[in-house]
């Protein structure tokens, strides 16, 4: 009995002694965390070890305290459960501590570390047990471990209520505002969060990864990155390397989250990550590693269904389909599973075309499920079976990627595009076919500034674009595609052709200019020839034929015109007045040859007729040949300075340079010349109100009555207000015709067996604008029989040929042209589309070339080569394309004619 109660009375005394309050060391590194530091005793050895602790020397530290346990046994486990804390061994420091208590059941720094650790090892309900053993401690620690205790349990009040209980100890402490931040972002307060913990000056682990938290919850990926990469440098953990590897994910970064995810093996050879891992490599284009660490997940785990199919998809990317078929099988013959019975179906139709095969697989499967149901829609939409395959994808239910890859490819074989976009956009960035599939869709759109952007994204995933497109192309009929001799489409070059006069000879006037000519340009000899010409009486006759021919051209009798400027140059030998009207003269009719012939030679007797630049300007213009026509604007300013400084100039050709500054789109200059000139002339007056027009786009500038007189204001006029009554002459008429056939009036055009073949082949080109191919025919034949050797016969019906996909008549026009030596920017252009239609990949691409060299600012040459990049998959080729030729053209998208039609899955 004496022995029971000294025993007890030991007992109360050990208990008083381990109830006392114990000295903790004072440091930096536990002040912010949730455990408390080391305890000091007056023992030498651990003593020792807390002096080696202060240092940051934990490994030395151990070593003392474990020395130090003879010296007192819970003060020396508690102390060695701090130190291994701070190494970041959690396993251990859970250890010692539980060591300490079972030493000194009332050792109350141990029990809070110990429900620190616990808390951080997610063993909550192993926690939760020790907090009878912290009731009535009120101290910041404590307070701070129950609330993330009850946070982790979900118990978000009584959390809450502890951090309440903290901040009123003490409300601007640094660690309570850390954990209580840390705390909002746990519960998605995340901006409160982010506020608090960005104001704590010194950030520990735990501030920066919850600040990380936050930002990657708020989609801020770079911030979450650069405050994950501070805590890793504090502490590299798992969630703080599964948190960056999270992060690189989103921004696309793969390469170095595949970087990431290696460092994450190494401390946690997860299968998980090391999937993860490989998925990474595989989007970061490393194929190889990839599929050499998706392998051995294959053999530790030959029934994870993912890991085959991630290895399949590699294959398919390497473009080695033998392979790919052969894991397909092993799959679908290991798992059973219905999704690789569709993926084995799927290849075998998709790169070995095997009808048969892929049949043989579904035709006595009698269940249902999706993946079946997919099978049979992708057999019976391969054997183009549409409405078959329809029935069977509205019974799926889990609709997938390939599922809408099914429905976009039926779409685009149905040519409804837009429903295809909104299906195409569900499909999985990494099937290389949603590229392709979306690019069709936006180009038969002409949604150009969407492709655009499609091309720069897409080139960040190159490497998963092997596969060609299985295409081909359509041509549709377009009036941008037509060499008419009449376009009206409102450039200045149009305007000009209306305003371009014939030139009266007026001899008071026109003989010293005609001298100055031969002064300047021929020999000495040749003045006497002009002596002479002065004195002939066949100049008055060259005159007046003349003159009576610029009556007719004004009438709009643009044949008698050419039949007496004709007659006034066998008076006038090379006199480059009357060159220059007939230049015009053609012009009005269509010979565009024979207009540019009359304009060159009226410049070679004389390079200061001004009018022949600017008709040799619509020439170009017509014939598409757009680097040329600033140099002829150039021509005339340059030789109008030096002529005006050397004789009296008429000055009717002061307008010529006007037209040709508005050309150059020196508008306030022309605007700012007239408006200080002196002259009345009406025609100066309505050139200013032009410039101002071409600068500003206003079309109410012009004032009817004031400007009734100009040559072919009237029908100038009329095309502003829109209106198309066939009124005025030849070239009038044709304006408007052609007008009215732009803004997609498309009226039948008749024509007749008395038109000329200029006139005809004007008339069946509108025919074949408006796709009327029957008529087109029937004018053909009239125009070969008209004549046979004409070079327009064969243009217009190397076009009509290929609209109708005749390739072998395509072939004979194509022959004619060539043996005519005719050419032009649209013969050139279809050449192209002749051997893209009909293809021909290495004569494609060698006329591609010459098209851009020839003309090299039109869009056509580009739009060719846009497709054929796209047909060879040369993804960094198709943006260049597009790029330059919506700088060279920016509404391509109103003249792109060529559809990509798709010709298989």
């Amino acid at each position: 009995m004496k022995k029971l109660i000294s025993i007890v009375i030991l007992i109360f005394i050990v208990l008083s002694c381990s109830d006392k309050k114990k000295e903790l060391v004072q440091d930096n590194k536990t002040k912010n965390l949730p455990i408390n530091s080391v305890i000091e005793i007056k023992k030498e050895t651990i003593s020792k070890g807390n002096q080696l602790f202060l240092d940051g020397k934990y490994q030395e530290a151990l070593r003392f305290y474990e020395k130090g346990v003879k010296e007192n046994r819970s003060v020396a486990y508690y102390n060695i459960g701090v130190s291994y804390y701070l190494l970041g061994d959690l396993e251990e420091s859970e250890k010692y501590f539980k060591l300490a208590i079972d030493d000194d059941k009332n050792f109350k720094e141990a029990y809070i570390n110990l429900v620190a650790v616990l808390i951080q090892e997610n063993k909550v309900d192993e926690a939760e047990k020790y907090i009878q053993f912290l009731e009535g401690y009120k101290d910041l620690k404590t307070y701070i471990n129950l609330a993330n205790l009850y946070l982790k349990k979900g118990s978000t009040a009584k959390s809450y209520y502890y951090f309440q209980k903290a901040m009123e100890i003490d409300e601007k402490n640094e660690f309570v505002r850390a954990s209580y931040g840390n705390f909002l972002i746990s519960i998605e307060e995340v901006d409160k969060g982010i506020e608090i913990l960005s104001k704590i000056k010194k950030k520990g682990y735990d501030e920066y990864y919850n600040l990380a938290k936050a930002y990657f919850y708020k989609k801020d990926y770079r911030k979450s990155i650069d405050n994950v990469k501070k805590a890793i440098d504090l502490k590299k953990t798992e969630q703080a390397l599964k948190l960056l590897a999270e992060n690189y994910n989103k921004i696309q970064d793969y390469i170095l989250e595949a970087t990431v995810l290696s460092q994450l093996i190494e401390i946690s050879n997860k299968p998980e990550f090391r999937y993860r891992y490989a998925l990474a490599l595989y989007k970061s284009g490393d194929f190889s590693k990839a599929k050499e660490v998706v392998t051995a997940l294959i053999n530790e785990f030959p029934n994870e269904s993912r890991y085959y199919k991630l290895k399949y998809d590699i294959l398919i990317n390497e473009r080695k389909y033998n392979e790919a078929l052969q894991v397909v099988k092993n799959a679908y013959t290991n798992l059973k599973s219905s999704f690789f019975r569709y993926l084995y179906i799927r290849h075998l139709l998709l790169y070995f075309d095997n009808v048969k095969k892929a049949y043989q697989l579904i035709k006595n499967v009698k269940e249902e499920d999706d993946y079946i149901l997919l099978s049979k829609a992708i057999y019976y939409a391969k054997i183009g079976k549409f409405q078959i395959a329809n029935n069977y994808l509205s019974n799926i239910s889990n609709k997938g990627s390939d599922y809408y890859l099914l429905v976009s490819y039926i779409l685009l074989k149905q040519r409804d595009y837009k429903r295809a976009l909104e299906n195409i956009e569900k499909i999985s960035r990494y099937e290389n076919r949603y590229y392709l599939y979306k690019f069709i869709a936006l180009w038969n759109l002409g949604y150009f500034d969407a492709l655009l952007t499609l091309s720069k994204e897409r080139l960040n995933y190159l490497k998963y674009n092997r596969e060609l497109p299985k295409v081909s192309f359509k041509l549709k009929s377009s009036i941008y595609d037509i060499g008419f001799f009449y376009r009206y489409d409102g450039k200045f070059e149009d305007i000009l052709r209306l305003f371009l006069f014939p030139l009266v000879i007026d001899p008071n006037e026109s003989i010293e200019f005609l001298t100055l000519g031969y002064k300047l340009l021929q020999d000495n000899e040749n003045l006497k020839a002009i002596i002479e010409l002065k004195k002939s009486a066949n100049f008055n006759n060259g005159i007046m034929y003349n003159n009576k021919g610029v009556d007719y051209f004004l009438n709009g009798d643009f044949y008698k015109a050419i039949n007496y400027f004709q007659k006034a140059a066998k008076y006038l030998k090379n006199n480059p007045f009357v060159t220059y009207n007939l230049g015009i003269g053609y012009l009005a009719l269509g010979d565009l040859k024979k207009a540019y012939y009359y304009f060159d030679n009226s410049l070679l007797n004389n390079r200061f007729i001004l009018y022949s630049y600017l008709g040799k300007a619509v020439v170009f213009y017509l014939r598409g040949e757009a680097t040329r026509i600033i140099s002829q604007y150039d021509l005339v300013i340059n030789n109008y300075d030096e002529a005006v400084n050397s004789v009296n100039y008429p000055h009717i050709f002061l307008l010529a340079k006007y037209f040709a500054m508005i050309g150059l789109g020196k508008y306030d200059d022309v605007i700012f010349e007239i408006s200080n000139s002196k002259s009345e002339f009406n025609y100066e007056l309505f050139v200013g109100k032009l410039a101002q027009f071409m600068k500003e786009g206003q079309v109410g500038v012009f004032d009817k009555d004031e400007f009734s007189v100009i040559y072919h204001f009237e029908c100038f006029d009329e095309l502003l207000r829109k209106d198309f009554s066939l009124t005025g002459d030849r070239v009038c008429k044709n304006y408007k015709l052609y007008s009215n056939l732009y803004l997609s009036k498309r009226n039948m055009y008749n024509f007749s067996n008395k038109m000329d073949k200029y006139e005809l082949a004007q008339y069946i080109m509108y025919n074949l604008a408006i796709n009327q191919l029957d008529n087109v025919l029937k004018g053909l034949k009239i125009l070969s029989r008209k004549d046979f050797r004409y070079s327009k016969l064969y243009e217009i019906s190397l076009y009509y040929f290929l609209l109708k996909k005749d390739f072998v008549n395509a072939e004979a026009s194509y022959t004619a042209l060539e043996k005519l030596k005719f050419k032009n920017l649209f013969t050139q252009y279809y050449r192209m589309l002749y051997f893209l239609l009909n293809y021909n990949e290495k004569r494609l691409i060698k006329e591609i070339n010459s098209f851009i060299k020839e003309y090299p600012v039109d869009y056509r040459g580009l739009m060719v080569d846009t497709l054929l990049s796209f047909k060879n998959n040369n993804l960094k080729k198709v943006l260049d394309d597009l790029i330059s030729m919506k700088n060279i053209e920016p509404k391509i998208n109103e003249k792109v004619n060529l559809e990509i039609l798709i010709d298989d899955i």
